[in-house]
């Protein structure tokens, strides 16, 4: 009985001490019974505090390593109070380990109760595994989710090429560029603005967002944008830090960016954007930081657009512009008269047509010149683009000879504007070489669509034979076609 005892306390020993676990043993009364070396390596209990076999003694010390002992110790008088229940948590020391901790009531088949045993085991290495591990992996998500990302703008800003390409004028990239704009950045506002044909004020073409009115009055000029100023993006990642653009209505709350668009030296515009001040942190940081990568990369496809456009334009107003009046030339006239009079047709409205002349335009040359000539064209074309209605139309058809047709206009209308406008000429003093030449009369000769003709040479040669004979009968006069 003496050797069956002796060596059952041998075999209990040495399992504990070949255990991976620390393993703790108290009594009922809180004495410590065993432990293993794995205990005290990973405790590190001084050997007084061992040899006093005081389990109270133990858990002080123990309190102090532990980095929350307010929590782990909370577990144990639990465990105490309760005798036969049983736990099992992780419980992290200040030193930066963590432990893994179970513990169960030590109980005889009869459900007497003899204490408890603790087990132990360091598991900060795992841990550490296990953390890399996430974090591997959110990097991994995040790569993927980035890729997405980067797919999906790469997609909206193929898109938006595709359709700026396909445009016929400037006038159509503002909705263009708000649609992009949206998909791009959900969480900000912004507005695309437009150099003015003065070269001194941006003009807004279009914006958007709840936020669409803050990037301030409708046009301003170029100063106030610090990007122009620089010549680059303007980011201001941080409200209240940096400089702020003065076209701004108020300082902004949230990160904003201003872009540049230029092409070949040429200022285009600028393109703004902004964070919605009420975006979280995270959706402002996220998209400040695309902002910062993608600013340039729109920038530059909007001013190879735009320029593009531009050149367009110029090319194709310089084929229906007359050079030195800026009028339309008669190429445009024959071509916008066909539809003016197959609209009318259409809406059963008339269309007058008035052909007019500067009168004594060849005795004028002798006496001043052909540039003193040129200067004349040249202001009374500025005459009529600056005091014609909006839907009206003026054509230089020949030396100095025009034509001007009038929409949805009556006989006695033509007549009407066309007096306006020969009183204006008749008081328009025009400067050449330090010269103030002499004031010139016009005579004019009106058609009306249908009455005086049904297509294009009949209201011509009817409008034509009425200025002729405002010419016999006197000059400085307008007379409406015969019939």
């Amino acid at each position: 009985m003496k050797e069956e005892l002796e060596y059952s306390n041998t075999l209990m020993r040495t399992q504990q001490e070949c255990a991976l676990d620390g393993i703790l043993v108290v009594s009922e009364d809180g004495r410590i019974v065993s432990y293993n070396r794995q205990f005290v390596d990973i405790w590190k209990l001084p050997e007084e505090i061992l040899a006093s076999r005081s389990n109270e003694r133990a858990l002080e010390y123990a309190s102090r390593l532990v980095l929350n002992c307010e929590a782990a110790n909370a577990v144990v008088r639990g465990l105490y109070e309760n005798r036969s229940s049983s736990s099992h948590d992780e419980v992290q020391l200040r030193d930066g380990r963590v432990l893994d901790r179970y513990s169960a009531p030590l109980e005889a088949a009869d459900g007497r109760f003899y204490g408890r045993v603790w087990y132990f085991r360091d598991i900060t290495a795992q841990k550490r595994a296990a953390e890399r591990i996430r974090q591997a992996n959110e990097r991994l998500r995040a790569t993927v989710s980035q890729l997405k990302e980067q797919k999906k703008q790469s997609g909206i800003l193929s898109e938006m090429r595709e359709i700026l390409q396909a445009c016929d004028s400037t006038s159509e990239v503002g909705s263009i560029v708000r649609r992009s704009m949206l998909k791009l950045f959900p969480h900000a506002s912004g507005a695309l603005y437009m150099m003015a044909e003065s070269g001194r004020e941006l003009e807004a073409v279009d914006a958007w967002g709840p936020g669409a009115d803050v990037a301030g009055p409708r046009s301003f000029p170029t100063d106030d944008c610090w990007a122009l100023r620089r010549g680059r993006l303007h980011l201001v990642d941080e409200p209240g830090m940096g400089p702020v653009c003065a076209h701004l209505r108020k300082g902004p709350r949230a990160p904003s960016a201003c872009v540049p668009l230029a092409a070949k030296g040429e200022v285009l515009g600028i393109l703004h954007l902004r964070v919605e001040e009420g975006a979280p942190d995270g959706i402002q940081a996220r998209t400040t930081g695309q902002i910062g990568r993608l600013a340039t990369t729109i920038g530059e496809y909007l001013s190879l657009s735009i320029a593009n456009l531009r050149l367009r334009e110029r090319l194709a107003e310089q084929s229906i512009r007359d050079p030195l009046t800026g009028l339309y030339n008669r190429r445009y006239m024959e071509e916008a008269l066909a539809r003016e009079i197959s609209r009318a047709e259409r809406n059963r409205t008339p269309v007058a047509l008035v052909m007019m002349d500067i009168d004594h335009f060849k005795p004028f040359n002798d006496r001043y010149g052909h540039p003193a000539g040129d200067a004349l064209l040249e202001s009374l074309g500025a005459f009529l683009k600056t005091n014609l209605r909006g839907g009206d139309a003026a054509c230089r058809y020949g030396g100095e000879e025009f034509i001007l047709f009038l929409p949805d206009t009556s006989l006695e209308g033509a007549r009407r504007n066309m007096e306006r406008i020969r009183k204006g000429i008749g008081s328009l003093r025009i400067s050449h070489m330090g010269l103030t030449l002499p004031p010139v009369t016009l005579s004019m000769g009106v058609a009306v669509y249908p009455d005086h003709g049904r297509d294009m040479g009949a209201l011509i040669g009817a409008a034509d034979a009425a200025l002729y004979r405002a010419k016999k009968e006197g000059r400085n006069r307008i007379l409406p076609a015969a019939g």
